[in-house]
């Protein structure tokens, strides 16, 4: 049976126009809390949680609220990409001894993975929703929070050999693997994807403007209540910070945004630090100088994939990664001094605004 596919939504930046954790990109709405004009349409927002304990917050201007029809949209994706749902699409492929048929079933898994092929192999493997076995291993996944005293590099060979969407094949109706012990874990993109559905469903409604914030990524068309741009915050990207401070700001132009960072989600024994964010090439937490990855794109999918990717390249690499693909990226690091620094392409150097440690754009 031939699948057919349709992911117009979803369009590489790289084959456009314009073409991590919970890292909280604040809503820079206080704008928004102003009286609306009495000319001016009023706009919904609504606020909740999904993916389990992931908040959202949705404004839109359109008289009728959506709530209950998006939480059952956001409920139907989780269902399908929730390694935390025993019933899931993705929970299931990874206890089957060679894959899934009839994928035609479960839209979103199989979107979800079309676009992790496509991303993997644009990264070089450093985005790799098959990283999970190690994932697991190192305490951040699905059978449960734990720390690893001491690393066992033999337990960690072994698991890699699970690693790489090579090992993965897409098919008529279905997803092969090679190995029953290959498995996905889309969590350094399901909230784009969940950003993006969402979107589109506003659109559908004939929504013009709106800002969909989840898990601190978001998504953006049109104007804000005043009139003005939307703008999303990044935050100070240090393991003692609030997650109310803010370090920068971004304006958005009817596009995406997604952070990546390894400040929040991590553990520390004998003083080093482990993180979340897991090397598909060497099986380790990585850990350089690059704090914070902002990626614009016009799909927020995209835009979480290649953050994630940025953080296991490194600053040095991510910044010829982002250049090739021609996507936009805002990046904070520690220079050789430990001093905390930021870059910007071209793009976003005029859209950024400091509000922590006033830095020039390099």
């Amino acid at each position: 049976m031939k699948v057919s596919l349709n992911i117009t939504t979803y369009q590489s930046p790289k084959l456009s126009t314009m073409n991590k954790n919970m890292l909280l990109l604040l809503w820079f709405l206080a704008a928004c809390q102003q009286t609306v004009p009495p000319t001016q349409k009023e706009y919904q927002k609504i606020s909740g949680q999904t993916m389990g304990v992931v908040t959202y917050n949705i404004t839109y201007d359109a008289e009728k609220n959506y709530q209950h029809q998006l939480d059952s949209l956001m409920n139907a994706i989780n269902n399908e990409l929730s390694t935390y749902v025993p019933s899931s699409a993705i929970s299931s492929f990874n206890r089957s001894e060679l894959g899934l048929e009839n994928i035609d079933q479960f839209p979103h898994f199989l979107k979800n993975t079309t676009i992790a092929m496509e991303c993997a192999k644009q990264s070089e493997g450093a985005f790799d929703p098959t990283v999970m076995p190690l994932v697991n291993y190192w305490g951040f996944g699905y059978t449960g929070k734990k720390v690893v005293n001491q690393i066992d590099q033999e337990a960690i060979d072994s698991l890699l050999q699970f690693v790489g969407m090579e090992k993965v094949k897409l098919e008529a109706a279905a997803i092969q693997k090679k190995h029953p012990s290959v498995q996905f874990d889309f969590s350094g993109s399901a909230k784009g994807y969940f950003i993006d559905e969402v979107s589109q469903f506003l659109v559908d409604k004939g929504v013009k403007n709106y800002m969909v914030e989840i898990g601190g990524e978001g998504r953006t068309l049109g104007k804000n209540p005043n009139g003005k741009d939307w703008r999303m915050g990044v935050n100070v990207p240090r393991e003692q910070s609030n997650i109310n401070e803010i370090f920068a700001a971004v304006t958005m132009q009817n596009e995406a945004i997604a952070t990546s960072g390894n400040y929040r989600n991590y553990y520390v024994v004998d003083e080093k630090i482990y993180s979340h964010t897991i090397n598909p090439h060497t099986g380790l937490p990585e850990r350089s100088n690059l704090l914070s990855v902002s990626i614009v794109t016009q799909a927020c999918i995209y835009a979480d994939a290649y953050a994630t990717a940025c953080m296991v390249m490194g600053f040095e690499k991510a910044k010829i990664f982002v250049d090739k693909l021609g996507v936009e990226a805002y990046f904070i690091y520690n220079d050789e001094h430990g001093t905390l620094k930021d870059y910007a392409t071209a793009g976003l150097q005029n859209r950024v605004e400091r509000f922590l440690n006033k830095l020039p754009v390099n």
